[in-house]
């Protein structure tokens, strides 16, 4: 079953914005790792260093620009009537005991 407020708008740019913030992560990852090994192999003070620390800086400043879309998507979502009655439910689900043994299971596409 899916909830009735995947289906809202709101929801799926937050969705996708939380998918771009993770390619940015594993972006920044890789481009942390070739730094660090450059530190290993002592050529972090060279040409090709200063470019794999730039390529470092460019990744992260991507990551904080699509973490800030995605706060704000977040944020969006949860203003939202949808993410009104999100909160709503869930809230439901926390104040019932025989509401939460039997909340719905999600079926997986």
């Amino acid at each position: 079953m899916k909830f009735f407020w995947q289906s809202s708008p709101e929801w799926l740019r937050e969705r996708e914005l939380c998918a771009e913030l993770k390619k940015a992560g594993e972006a920044m990852d890789k481009a942390g790792a070739v730094v660090l090994a450059s530190l290993r192999m002592g050529t972090l003070n060279t040409e090709h260093g200063r470019h794999r620390r730039a390529e470092y800086m460019t990744a992260h400043e991507a990551w904080q620009d699509a973490y800030v879309a995605w706060e704000a998507a977040g944020k969006a979502f949860k203003a939202s009537p949808a993410g009104q009655a999100r909160e709503d439910y869930f809230a439901r689900l926390r104040a019932d005991p025989i509401a939460r043994a039997s909340a719905p299971v999600q079926e997986s596409a």
